[in-house]
């Protein structure tokens, strides 16, 4: 009787300490393969009609954490009705800078390129975020 609550209770931690193992990986936020890497960005700016607005350090975050959580794009009908800015400049800390130009709207996903960082396009995975931080930065 004595080895079966022993075992019961070594069964029971067991179980409680695979439980918060997985519980933890939610919360860790890390991306394994980031597209873009916050420490090699030095500043970043939205051109809208032809004049570049610089982002402050809270927009760049989120643009990079949007951007690293993009997913491949799959070619499907895109509509470019409703692209509120002609690129995303990203300035590099000793790298030539980049862009990220929008071709349109997937189901309210924008569908962009940064050809220097992935080979074809990528949609945003959470609908309408960047318009989001695109109307804030330009309005």
């Amino acid at each position: 009787m004595q080895r079966t609550g022993i075992f019961l209770s070594i069964a029971l931690v067991a179980i409680a300490a695979a439980f918060f193992l997985n519980l933890s990986s939610k919360f860790n936020t890390e991306i394994a393969n980031p597209i873009l890497i916050q420490g090699d960005v030095e500043g970043m700016a939205v051109q809208y009609k032809g004049k570049l607005y610089t982002l402050n350090f809270r927009q760049q975050e989120q643009f990079i954490e949007t951007i690293n959580k993009s997913l491949p794009y799959i070619e499907k009908k895109v509509s470019n009705e409703g692209l509120n800015f002609d690129k995303l400049v990203v300035y590099r800390f000793q790298k030539p800078e980049i862009a990220l130009t929008p071709i349109g709207y997937e189901a309210g996903r924008l569908v962009f390129s940064i050809p220097e960082l992935h080979a074809g396009y990528l949609e945003e995975a959470t609908p309408g975020k960047i318009q989001n931080l695109i109307n804030e930065i330009v309005k």
